[in-house]
């Protein structure tokens, strides 16, 4: 079992989904998502300023159509949001879509 897949404890029916394509959020989730390749899982993104989606698309990602969409898809969530306004925001709405959310580490 590598590192990261003993980190993460991944397994096959995991769904994973990424919120926030920014500078950094973007190269995150790319290098996640050719990890996950290799398990042949794929993961779903989404980001507020949709036009943001189009260059991850191209890695193989299902982009999803809102944050609805992606908390319906997935059962583990990373975040990578530009500032507090925005995890304010993407947070509220987290919550209350999946009800108990675990928010305690955000970068």
């Amino acid at each position: 079992m590598t590192k990261i897949n003993q980190l993460l404890h991944l397994k096959h029916q995991d769904r994973i989904g990424w919120v926030g394509l920014g500078e950094m959020g973007y190269h995150m989730a790319s290098n996640l998502q050719r990890y996950l390749s290799t398990l042949h899982l794929k993961m779903t993104v989404w980001n507020r300023t949709t036009s943001k989606t189009t260059k991850i698309h191209h890695h193989g990602v299902h982009v999803a159509t809102s944050l609805e969409d992606l908390v319906a898809q997935s059962n583990i969530i990373f975040t990578s949001l530009k500032d507090d306004a925005a995890v304010e925001e993407v947070y509220e709405t987290l919550i209350d879509l999946a009800g108990q959310v675990d928010h305690s580490i955000i970068f």
